[in-house]
């Protein structure tokens, strides 16, 4: 009777311990995601402040112009997210509608998927808008006074 309480006692103490390892697992990699994602956002910063440098471009003015930059392609990019969005909604439609192991329903699903991505990507509204916003960037970085 003893040995069954004790083997219950340690059977228990282990699926505590690979639940709390489970959990520490995923806080250590939320914490490894967002170091990677300080050190990128810190990494463009430097390499960005560095390439206005080698322009001899004033780095404040340059920040300028990509915010403004950001702020003309964002509609865009909602635009283009949007009908993204419609693709993988459909997709999951289609998908569900197909019986379990129908690979060449799935596959079907997936072109379709495919061609609706392209499609998105290839609206002229969006690219002739993107277009326009870069041409109004570089316009802006080649009013850039000089590094101080």
């Amino acid at each position: 009777m003893a040995r069954l309480i004790v083997l219950a006692l340690v059977t228990i103490g282990l699926t505590f311990g690979v639940a709390a390892a489970q959990s520490s697992t995923a806080e250590c990699r939320l914490q490894a995601k967002n170091d990677y994602k300080t050190c990128k956002t810190d990494c463009r910063e430097g390499f960005q402040a560095d390439k206005d440098g080698c322009r001899n471009c004033d780095h404040t003015f340059a920040e300028g112009c990509r915010a403004s930059r950001a702020v003309c392609v964002a509609p865009f990019e909602d635009q283009l997210e949007a009908c993204l969005g419609v693709c993988r909604t459909d997709l999951d439609a289609a998908k569900a509608l197909c019986a379990p192991g129908d690979d060449a329903c799935i596959d079907a699903a997936q072109v379709a998927a495919f061609v609706c991505r392209d499609t998105c990507r290839e609206d002229q509204t969006v690219r002739d808008g993107i277009a326009n916003c870069r041409t109004i960037f570089r316009g802006c970085m080649k009013q850039c006074p000089p590094a101080s």
